[in-house]
C-alpha cells in the first residue's frame, strides 16, 4: 500500500454543499478529524460518519457524510491530529523506519495546523516597527484595549468620555474630551489639547480630532412643534404656505373614533371622456357636458389604484354618463347597469380588490 505524503496544504476547508463532503488532505484517525456545523461543534456517528481512503499509516483523505437532518448554512472541516508522542526508539537495535516516518509526517501535519492558527489571529505585519509590542496588559474590569499615545504597545483605557461642550481656544483638552464646533462634534485624540480647531489644522489633520457626528442639513424655517393653542380632538396639519408651521385642522376625530368636519374636493370635468386616476380616490367628480360622456375605470397596467378607492361621480349636465371598464377587470353593479340615470344623477365607484383582474363595483342612480 502507499504511504502518505503530506503536501503544502490549509488543513482546513468550508462547504455549503449538501454531504457528502471531500476531506482534501491526509490524517491518521477518524477523530484527527472535527467537524462544525455553522459554529457548533458535531459529534462522530452521531451527527456525521467518516469514510477514508487507507494507506499504509493512515488515511490519503477522504470524505464526511451527515448522519439525520440538520440546519446549517455551512460546514467546516478541520484537521486537529493531537499533539503527543506515542512511539519511542531504543538506544539499540533495529530501527523501525516506517514508525519514524509516520512520527515525521505527523510533525509536518500539526505544523499545518499551527501555521493555519497564526494565520487567523490578531497579528502584526511583518513590516511594523520591531519597537512596537503586541503584548497584553493584564485584564482589568470595564476598561478597553487600544494603542497608547505613541503607538507603540497596547493598553487598558476607561470608555468614559467626558463631554466638555463648545470648543474653545483658551481650554486644554485631554484625549477622549467630547466638544462641538460649528454644529458638529468631535473627540479629543490626544493630551494637552489646546488651540487646535476642530476638526483640524490643514496642517495636521486628524491629528487632534476625530469626526463623531457631523453637522446635518439645514432643515425648513418656521415653528415644527405642536399648535400655540389646542383643540379638542382636533386633526393638526401642516399649513399651506410652505409645510413649515404645524397648526390645528376642522376635521375632529371623537373618542370613539368618528369623524366630522372634513369635504371632499371636486375634480370638475368637461369633456365627453374621462379617465379616474388614484388620485380621484375621495373627491366628487362632475362630469358636464351636452354629449354623452364615457367614464373609464383604468386596468392596473394603465393606472395603478389600490383597493379600498372610492369616489362619487354627478352627471352636471344633459350627455348621459356611461361607466366602461377596461381590460379584463370587473364591475359589479345592480342589474348590471352602466349608466348614470340623467342629468344630476349620481352614483358611487369603488374598488373592491386589486388583481389579475380587478374587481370594482357602482352603486347608485344608475340605468342599462
Amino acid at each position: 500500500m502507499a504511504e502518505i505524503t503530506i503536501a503544502d496544504a490549509t488543513p482546513r476547508v468550508q462547504y455549503v454543499s449538501t454531504s457528502p463532503w471531500t476531506i482534501p488532505w491526509p490524517y491518521y484517525d477518524s477523530t484527527d478529524i472535527k467537524v462544525y456545523f455553522d459554529s457548533t461543534l458535531q459529534t462522530v456517528t452521531t451527527d456525521y460518519t467518516i469514510s477514508g481512503t487507507a494507506v499504509d499509516d493512515g488515511f490519503s483523505g477522504g470524505t464526511v457524510t451527515e448522519v439525520g437532518s440538520h440546519s446549517f448554512t455551512t460546514v467546516t472541516l478541520v484537521r486537529d491530529i493531537p499533539i503527543q508522542r506515542t512511539t519511542d526508539f531504543p538506544p539499540s537495535g533495529v530501527f523501525n523506519i516506517a514508525t519514524l516516518n509516520k512520527d515525521l509526517d505527523k510533525l509536518y501535519a500539526i505544523g499545518q495546523q499551527l501555521e493555519e492558527i497564526e494565520n487567523r489571529i490578531l497579528q502584526l505585519s511583518i513590516t511594523t516597527s520591531s519597537s512596537v509590542s503586541a503584548g497584553l496588559p493584564d485584564p482589568e474590569s470595564g476598561k478597553f484595549l487600544r494603542w497608547d499615545g505613541a503607538a507603540t504597545a497596547i493598553e487598558n483605557a476607561t470608555p468614559d468620555t467626558n463631554y466638555i461642550g463648545s470648543w474653545s481656544s483658551l481650554v486644554t483638552y485631554a484625549t477622549d474630551d467630547i466638544v462641538t464646533n460649528s454644529g458638529s462634534s468631535y473627540i479629543s485624540l490626544v493630551d494637552s489639547n489646546l488651540n487646535n480647531t476642530p476638526p483640524a489644522p490643514a496642517s495636521a489633520p486628524d491629528s487632534y480630532w476625530a469626526l463623531i457626528a457631523a453637522q446635518g442639513d439645514t432643515g425648513p424655517s418656521g415653528s415644527m412643534g405642536g399648535p400655540v393653542s389646542s383643540t379638542d380632538n382636533a386633526v393638526t396639519r401642516f399649513d399651506g404656505t410652505g409645510g413649515t408651521t404645524v397648526q390645528n385642522s376642522s376635521v375632529l376625530i371623537d373618542d370613539n373614533d368618528n369623524m366630522s368636519g372634513h369635504g371632499q374636493t371636486t375634480n370638475a370635468q368637461t369633456g365627453t371622456t374621462y379617465t379616474l386616476v388614484g388620485t380621484d380616490n375621495g373627491k366628487i367628480v362632475t362630469l358636464s357636458n351636452s354629449s354623452a360622456i364615457t367614464l373609464t375605470i383604468p386596468e392596473t397596467g394603465t393606472e395603478s389604484i389600490a383597493a379600498g378607492f372610492q369616489c362619487t361621480i354627478i352627471q352636471r349636465g344633459a350627455g348621459q354618463v356611461t361607466v366602461a371598464i377596461e381590460g379584463s377587470d370587473t364591475l359589479e353593479s345592480s342589474g348590471s347597469k352602466t349608466k348614470l340615470s340623467g342629468q344630476h344623477s349620481a352614483a358611487l365607484i369603488t374598488k373592491h380588490t386589486a388583481g389579475s383582474p380587478n374587481t370594482w363595483g357602482m352603486y347608485g342612480d344608475i340605468t342599462t
